[in-house]
């Protein structure tokens, strides 16, 4: 489901490969996560703390490893929490924990990765105009449990990307099916 692309020649070549990455580009459209070669979590970071926004982490199903690519990217966590409860079941109750979460550590935003069940991820991304949650179906029935945790992370980065860039929050995945959106709420 992800595709990552390099490209690389010899510099005699630059200008041709970048007209080939500018038609890639054209044609991926709004489905490409970031161009460079930080990665997301760090391009997230990078755009956090210009901007001087501090995030709360709540996470179940990923199990602290946004925490960990976000912290190791110099990201401004104030609060992470790792749940070993199922107790956040409903798209509202996620959201109504990490509102109360930013409230109570005075954050800008805040994630949260629910638990995954019947196949289901939940998510969920608090701002100051108002949350939004997504609960989607992963579709690939082969990959292991660390694989969609990464891919839960992934989901989560993408959503705040998105944000920070003023673009739509849930990005269209063709193996991930929507069961659930909301958003956004005050």
């Amino acid at each position: 489901p992800i595709i990552e692309l390099k490209l690389t020649g010899p510099a005699s070549q630059r200008e041709e490969m970048l007209k080939n990455w500018q038609i890639i580009k054209q044609g991926v459209g709004g489905n490409m996560l970031y161009e460079g070669t930080e990665g997301l979590p760090a391009i997230v970071s990078q755009a956090l703390n210009e901007k001087g926004l501090t995030l709360s982490l709540s996470e179940q199903f990923s199990a602290g490893l946004l925490s960990w690519n976000l912290l190791s990217a110099n990201a401004p966590v104030s609060e992470s929490v790792v749940r070993s409860d199922n107790s956040l079941q409903t798209l509202n109750q996620l959201i109504a924990d990490m509102q109360q979460r930013v409230a109570e550590q005075g954050t800008s935003l805040g994630i949260a990765i629910g638990d995954y069940n019947q196949s289901c991820l939940s998510l969920a991304l608090v701002t100051p105009e108002g949350s939004y949650a997504h609960r989607v179906r992963y579709m690939p029935r082969h990959h292991d449990t660390k694989i969609q945790q990464d891919v839960s992370v992934m989901l989560a980065l993408d959503m705040l990307s998105r944000w920070l860039n003023h673009r739509d929050v849930f990005g269209s995945y063709e193996w991930l099916e929507t069961v659930e959106t909301s958003g956004p709420q005050s």
